[in-house]
């Protein structure tokens, strides 16, 4: 089996069988490599790699650097057309603004690698300790990011929430860090701020 057909293999399984597991495995593959296999294997992750490619390049540098070890929260392709059209906007108008896809993608990473079980512990904490900065300042306010716990679904297994995103699929390893899939984009704004106390 090849590098591209294990790294897809190992990401189908993961958002298959999603479960709050721990990563017990690093994987050969950087958190950007995995983002343009997964496009160019199942073609999830390319509005994603659209914005990547769009964004100042210095993501992409922080994507590929060996040297890190990150949280990215991936938002499907789904969560990028559900949000176009709330904002009743293009993919091209949305991907043509610099500056706010920059800011946008930062701050779905944060600067140290957090595991599904890590993250619930984080939920399940006292205010504001349920919050964490992503890797996005702007002004010098961290912006952060909420986590929650939702236990009232209609299967009865626990949802990892971020600000008001589901984790779809957790702990997909990276030779430089942790990927969970989302299904929402999330925005930086000031309730999310008001309400960690930042």
């Amino acid at each position: 089996m090849n590098r591209r057909n294990l790294v897809f293999s190992l990401l189908l399984v993961s958002l298959l069988s999603f479960a709050f597991t721990p990563v017990t495995t690093r994987a050969q593959s950087t958190i950007a490599d995995i983002v343009v296999s997964s496009c160019q294997t199942s073609g999830e992750f390319c509005t994603l790699l659209a914005a990547v490619q769009a964004a100042d390049p210095a993501v992409l540098a922080l994507l590929s650097n060996p040297g890190v070890n990150l949280t990215v929260f991936a938002p499907t392709n789904a969560a990028f057309s559900a949000l176009l059209a709330r904002l009743g906007i293009t993919a091209d108008e949305l991907l043509a603004n610099k500056q706010l896809v920059t800011q946008v993608l930062t701050y779905h990473v944060l600067t140290s690698a957090r595991n599904s079980t890590s993250l619930i512990a984080t939920s399940q904490s006292s205010w504001p300790d349920q919050c964490i900065d992503t890797a996005l300042t702007i002004d010098g306010v961290p912006q952060p990011l909420e986590f929650t716990l939702d236990t009232d679904t209609y299967d009865g297994t626990p949802s990892l929430i971020v600000n008001f995103s589901t984790v779809q699929a957790a702990d997909i390893a990276a030779s430089n860090g942790i990927v969970h899939v989302i299904d929402q984009v999330l925005l930086f704004g000031p309730d999310v701020i008001s309400f960690c106390g930042r």
